[in-house]
């Protein structure tokens, strides 16, 4: 198999070695499969991703993966980069300071999330998207929660439980 290389004058023997595995494992990985692989992330797939982008910088996102020794498109490589791997995305729960940004910035910009993320020093669009969705679901949940029964459902509720036969079929013969 011949696998093309292109050498600069300050190359070091360790970086073309590294040069040399990832291509082959491209290219066999492409032989093997011919199939990008989906879904979960493997953590040595997220090792291969990093140490790649540490040791050559982010230059293209669709020939990345490939190069890298990775059977992903270039769009799955770049969202989980920006998304996750990315040195300072901060993780976990957001604080009451970083939701009342997000609720005052939604009023004013809507879901311009990638705006509202600016504001948010280490929160992706994506992170402020999700939370702003969740914040919405448990406030429609505390809703509904705290909906008063009518009277009808509470008249039934009160006639069930006087006449607990009338849902129950006691299949008695009478004749």
């Amino acid at each position: 198999m011949c696998i093309p290389i292109t050498l600069s004058s300050t190359i070091h023997a360790t970086d073309l070695i590294t040069l040399v595995y990832t291509k082959i494992m491209a290219s066999s990985s492409e032989m093997n499969t011919g199939e990008l692989k989906k879904g979960l992330w493997s953590h040595e797939e997220d090792q291969l991703l990093i140490s790649y982008i540490n040791r050559y910088g982010i230059w293209n996102w669709s020939q990345m993966p490939r190069f890298a020794g990775l059977a992903r498109s270039g769009k799955s490589c770049r969202l989980r980069w920006m998304n996750y791997l990315k040195p300072h995305v901060k993780k976990g729960s957001f604080s009451k300071e970083e939701e009342e940004i997000i609720l005052q910035s939604h009023s004013v910009l809507g879901n311009r999330w990638s705006e509202i993320a600016s504001r948010l020093p280490g929160r992706t669009d994506n992170d402020v998207k999700n939370h702003w969705h969740a914040y919405l679901k448990k406030r429609a949940n505390h809703q509904y929660d705290m909906t008063p029964k009518t009277t009808e459902q509470n008249d039934d509720s009160v006639e069930l439980i006087q006449h607990p036969t009338n849902h129950v079929n006691n299949n008695f013969d009478l004749a």
